[in-house]
């Protein structure tokens, strides 16, 4: 890993020119010490961290500051983990973003409920935070590459329908 580069993605900017984007991770739980320790952790890590209470004001962060991550308690009030989940991920705009469900449950259905709510990660409470170091690192790599492959897609799209706008304009002046 090439050091600096490693908590930045790359992103392309309108003009064309490189740039690096601090990842940003939307934290939600209910318990303000919950949310105070990750932050503490996250942001020593130098990620941009901003924080939710509830499924309810998690939803209205994403559609506010579009976050890289999302560590999402499962046992809330106004709305639980798994109901955000199902939301985010049953959105093209949103469903791209990795969702790390955490909870103090050990039970084997819970994580099979999450994991079908569209969940890519699981953490038990305490959290391990090498644990979550490593897969919010691992998630962020991938979100990063899977958004690069849909910027070419869209590049490669939009150039080969100006090459067939100008195909058929040419068919047309030729005729």
């Amino acid at each position: 890993m090439r050091s600096g580069l490693s908590r930045h993605h790359f992103i392309t900017s309108i003009a064309g020119e490189v740039m690096l984007h601090q990842p940003e991770i939307l934290i939600v739980d209910d318990e303000p010490l919950n949310r105070k320790l990750l932050s503490a952790r996250l942001s020593h890590a130098n990620y941009t961290i901003f924080t939710a209470s509830d499924g309810r004001d998690a939803i209205e962060k994403v559609y506010e500051k579009s976050p890289d991550l999302i560590l999402l308690d499962i046992m809330m009030p106004v709305m639980d983990g798994y109901e955000v989940t199902r939301k985010l991920k049953a959105d093209d705009k949103t469903k791209q973003i990795p969702i790390i469900l955490i909870t103090a449950m050990e039970e084997a259905d819970f994580k099979t409920i999450g994991l079908e709510a569209g969940a890519d990660e699981f953490l038990n409470k305490p959290v391990n935070m090498n644990e979550l170091l490593s897969r919010v690192r691992s998630l962020l790599s991938l979100k990063e590459y899977n958004d690069r492959i849909m910027n070419l897609s869209k590049d490669d799209f939009s150039e080969s329908t100006e090459k067939e706008k100008k195909s058929q304009k040419q068919k047309h002046l030729q005729s």
